[in-house]
């Protein structure tokens, strides 16, 4: 945020009420250089400079609050709660509920609550509403969305990941059986089905509205699988599809007359017949010229066969397989890949979408043809950044990035923020704060 930012929406405001980030900001504009706080006052339209000299005082508690809520405009709690005792009790109950992975509402809380303090805010239950949300606010918690349902606890999937992970870090240290691998042959693959039609749940619409209609083509089954395949050094291998048709059919001579990486099964599934293919076509050129390669995949039929492991063990490539039910946060290609790859998806068939509403006008919403599916899977992967791809292999810790290890240990003690300066002048450390805040 730049300087003229601020002063333009202080100036709308006729106050310089600013944010806790906004003034972390400014203190490292007005002390990046000697005698400057006065002038970064005046320019902000402030009446006066000490509020900076006391913004920079109390850096601490603004970079301590800016960690939990960057948008506050004061690092005090507020008023005092009236019985802090209770609230840490409701707060320990809620933390035990969800080290369990057990939902919790904020209607459960009032419950716990009335059921532990019926006398508690009278036992009010619309008072109790209020309260409940600034209970939450002051404890750092809030309602979140769910991104996993699953039978095991998170807990023991962290365990478990931990686990697999050094395990297979151990077999490419010295002496181990995968010592000398090249990130670039160390290689997930995974299926993934997407749609002929994507819906999306929400739309803008006018407020109070009781029915949001949306218009499609009700083809709400006809899908391809997607076989995405990316390698530990961000590399990603050609993604390959199966279509639904039989074999030696028309759909397969479309395949061959466009030269198209992809093949048919009856149901448009990845069967033991289509596995080869993908082996002979995608993995195969991949491997070629490598002295020694990794496969990883999850526990599917397909993968634990002794036909498929047979052919990719032909190649010189080992196979080594995910636990089943931990896919969620061992297996790149459901980690940091599936999301950016549908998003994009879904970005290129609304467009599709947009420009053939005014041609059809009132009627039904035709499907896309195997070409435009063919060509969005093409580009939506090619969006998926190879950056991000090696970042999921190290934030799993499949593989270990040594050279920064190193270079962490060896920048660490130069970045360590001192709070207890005197000079006024020597405040760079402000700068690599924000940056862990991403300011």
């Amino acid at each position: 945020m730049t300087l003229t930012t601020i002063n333009n929406r202080s100036r709308r405001r006729n106050n310089y009420s600013f944010t806790v980030k906004q003034k972390i900001q400014i203190v490292r504009m007005a002390y990046r250089i000697p005698n400057n706080v006065r002038k970064t006052a005046i320019k902000l339209g402030m009446s006066r400079d000490t509020d900076i000299r006391k913004w920079k005082k109390n850096l601490p508690r603004l970079i301590e609050k800016a960690r939990i809520n960057p948008h506050a405009r004061t690092t005090s709690k507020g008023p005092s709660v009236s019985d802090p005792v209770f609230e840490k009790e409701i707060k320990d109950w809620i933390i035990e509920q969800r080290s369990d992975d057990i939902l919790v509402r904020t209607k459960d809380i009032i419950n716990f609550t009335i059921q532990s303090r019926p006398d508690y805010k009278n036992g009010v239950e619309k008072t109790l509403v209020s309260w409940v949300y600034k209970f939450l606010a002051r404890n750092n918690l809030s309602v979140r969305r769910v991104t996993r349902v699953g039978q095991k606890l998170s807990g023991h999937l962290k365990e478990v990941k931990d686990d697999c992970c050094q395990a297979l870090r151990q077999r490419m240290d010295v002496g181990g059986t995968l010592h000398g691998l090249d990130p670039h042959f160390f290689i997930n693959m995974d299926q993934t089905a997407v749609y002929y039609e994507m819906k999306s749940s929400t739309t803008v619409d006018v407020v109070g509205k009781n029915t949001i209609s949306c218009r499609d083509s009700g083809s709400n089954s006809k899908r391809v699988t997607v076989v995405l395949s990316v390698a530990a050094d961000g590399t990603k291998l050609p993604p390959f599809v199966v279509f639904k048709g039989r074999p030696g059919g028309s759909i397969e001579n479309e395949i061959s007359k466009n030269n198209w990486l992809a093949c048919v099964q009856e149901k448009g599934w990845f069967d033991c017949r289509v596995g080869k293919i993908w082996i002979d076509k995608i993995l195969k050129p991949y491997v070629a010229d490598a002295d020694q390669s990794l496969l990883l995949v999850d526990h599917f039929s397909v993968h634990l066969s002794s036909a498929f492991v047979h052919e990719v063990n032909e190649l010189g490539c080992d196979v080594e397989y995910i636990p089943a039910g931990y896919t969620c946060v061992l297996q790149p290609v459901d980690v940091g890949v599936n999301a950016p790859f549908k998003s994009s998806l879904w970005d290129f068939h609304h467009q599709w979408c947009l420009q053939k509403y005014p041609i059809i006008k009132d009627n039904k919403l035709p499907t896309p043809d195997r070409s435009d599916i063919y060509e969005w899977i093409q580009d939506s992967f090619g969006k998926v950044s190879n950056d991000s791809i090696k970042k999921t292999f190290l934030s799993i810790g499949l593989i270990e990035n040594k050279s920064d290890t190193e270079n962490d240990n060896a920048e660490s003690n130069e970045m360590i923020p001192d709070f207890g300066l005197e000079n006024e002048v020597d405040i760079d450390y402000v700068a690599i704060e924000m940056e862990s805040l991403n300011l």
